[in-house]
Formats: C-alpha cells, structure tokens, sequence
C-alpha cells in the first residue's frame, strides 16, 4: 500500500496548490502514521523501506521529491525530537532524519512531540532548546520551534538568547484571539 499512501498526500498537496495555497506541512511527528513508519521502534520492515534510517524515511522523500518535481509549494516537515520509548528516536537519529528530510527537498522542519512534559525542567527551559542548536547547526533550511509555547516573556527569551529564528503557536490563539496584537502591543503575558 506504499504507492497508495504516497498518492494519498501527493493528491492531497496538488489540492492545496490548486486552492492557492504556497505551502503544506508534513506531519511526521507526534504519532501520526508517517511517525511511526520512520521511527524503529514501530518499523521492522526488512525491505528498503525499513532498517537504516535512510530507508525509514524513503516513503516521506519520496513524497517530497514529487511534490517539489511538480508543484511551487514550500513543504514543511514537523518531526519528533526525540522518542520517549526504548528503541525509538534519539536526538542524533532525529537530526539524520531531518538531514534525510533536506536531502529530499524539505524547505523548512518544525519540532514538535508526542509529549514533552516528561522531560521539562521545571519550566525553566524549554525542553526543545537541548536540542534545536544541534538541529540548526545541522541542516540549511530553516528550524522552527513549536511546542507548548504560550508565554510572551518565555518566547521572547527563547528568539532573543537562542538561535531560533521562528517559532510555531496555535494554543494561544485557543486561549486568547488577540495573542499576537496583545504581544506586540505589551511584549509580555501568561496565557492561562
């Protein structure tokens, strides 16, 4: 069913392209099906789609090269950072996956996981800023941040003493509409 999935989302990207939308995400983090097809913990496949991580992710650069042979799109890929289970993920097997991500022509990567709470430092640092300066140093394309950032002072911090350049919200604007326009009018804020 491989051919089948990859159609799937390539379909799925001409019908954005088509509504005028410049770009797409790729959702290969959290726990989605194409998560699980690149982490080997879940992927025992023998084939080359399974095994090394350059073929784990064969199914993901396969959809990409199309999309970017095809269409003007900008294709984001929002990865793990790491696994919590044994045999899944590591930090240095997110980077190669990202690196295997760019080879295929993703133009930007976005980090996001399934949870994060059991890694955070008591909410003084944001779990993923152990690792994005890796990420960063490791690919071209841009890095964004995303993950459970929902206060101003906190994102402030995280764009002026890191070397991120974006970040990804969308439960702010859950909690409160006016998010961006109350940040730059105030620079600071608690999102309940």
């Amino acid at each position: 069913d491989i051919r089948k999935i990859q159609t799937d989302f390539i379909i799925a990207a001409q019908k954005c392209d088509y509504a005028g939308f410049d770009g797409i995400q790729i959702a290969l983090g959290n726990y989605y099906f194409l998560t699980r097809f690149i982490n080997p913990y879940f992927n025992k496949r023998e084939d080359k789609y399974g095994g090394n991580t350059e073929n784990r992710v064969r199914i993901s650069s396969e959809i990409i090269k199309v999309i970017k042979k095809t269409m003007d799109m900008h294709v984001s890929c929002r990865i793990n950072p790491w696994d919590v289970r044994k045999g899944g993920i590591t930090a240095d097997e997110s980077i190669a996956i990202a690196q295997e991500l760019e080879k295929a022509g993703a133009d930007s990567i976005q980090l996001t996981a399934r949870t994060i709470s059991q890694i955070y430092d008591k909410g003084v640092k944001h779990p993923f800023l152990i690792y994005v300066d890796d990420l960063i140093d490791a690919v071209d394309v841009p890095v964004v941040l995303g993950g459970s950032l929902r206060e101003m002072a906190k994102i402030n911090d995280v764009l002026n003493n890191s070397n991120v350049e974006f970040i990804s919200m969308s439960k702010p604007f859950v909690a409160q509409a006016d998010f961006l326009a109350d940040w730059k009018a105030n620079g600071e804020g608690v999102i309940a």
